[in-house]
């Protein structure tokens, strides 16, 4: 190698790393890093504000804010009779968005995952409860909050004195058929994008054959063939009604019922 063309060589080096330098900078502007991959996301839905931690590394796909779960929440907002004063469980919570917006419209929630996601929901229960109350209780994993008494935090201006909303965060893994859980007669089930692993469809399905409730709202993106194989699957045994099409994310909102 010439002197010149060892000279360029280096000085083209040099440049380089300015340049991978520079442009590593830009990560620290957080407009410029990917929505999974920033720690906290923050929502508003009718006056409701939302801080969701959020964990890509540890938790993948479970432990960050999809479309779904965010045009659930449009539409818990958008009709609150739906939920004010009922029992809600929220299948394959992830980080809690859909759930924890129920519960600020005065729904009695239960979050449910499997045992390595309820960390980060009970995370993001606390981060978006001790803010809107000062009767903040722990027992056995279950957070419950007066929200009535506490201005400018209520659920719903509906709420009567004694209303008491809640939330708590329970175990539920599809694959088990003992759980009280299945007990319970709920009034709203809901689920935002939980049909993302093909080899867990038959366990969904089995576990929402399982619960008992009056209405199922179940918000997803069929992304792949796979996903409506399970929409044509899960029609086999319930009644199904899209209720919503968010064109703009692509995102449905159906109704099952048995």
């Amino acid at each position: 190698m010439t002197v010149s063309l060892l000279i360029a060589t280096v000085l083209f080096a040099m440049q380089d790393s300015v340049l991978q330098a520079e442009s590593s900078l830009v990560l620290y502007d957080e407009s410029a890093i990917p929505p999974h991959y920033k720690p906290f996301k923050h929502f508003t839905f009718g006056n409701h504000s939302v801080t969701i931690k959020q964990n890509w590394a540890e938790q993948g796909v479970a432990g960050v804010v999809w479309d779904a779960a965010v045009v659930l929440c449009e539409y818990i907002v958008a009709n609150p009779t739906l939920f004010l004063n009922k029992k809600v469980l929220e299948l394959g919570s992830g980080t809690g968005l859909s759930g924890i917006c129920a519960y600020m419209e005065g729904s009695r929630v239960t979050l449910t995952d499997r045992p390595d996601s309820l960390d980060v929901l009970k995370e993001n229960v606390e981060l978006n409860t001790k803010q809107c109350s000062n009767k903040h209780i722990e027992k056995d994993a279950l957070y419950k909050v007066a929200s009535t008494n506490v201005p400018g935090c209520t659920p719903s201006n509906k709420l009567s004195s004694d209303s008491l909303s809640y939330i708590d965060c329970k175990v539920l893994d599809w694959a088990q058929r003992d759980n009280p859980l299945f007990d319970i007669t709920w009034d709203v089930v809901i689920a935002a994008d939980v049909i993302y692993i093909e080899s867990s469809f038959e366990h969904l399905l089995q576990t929402m054959r399982t619960l008992k409730y009056s209405k199922m709202l179940f918000s997803c993106r069929l992304r792949y063939a796979k996903d409506h194989k399970f929409i044509r699957k899960a029609r086999e045994c319930f009644t199904i009604n899209l209720i919503l099409y968010d064109k703009s994310r692509d995102i449905h909102i159906y109704s099952f019922s048995k």
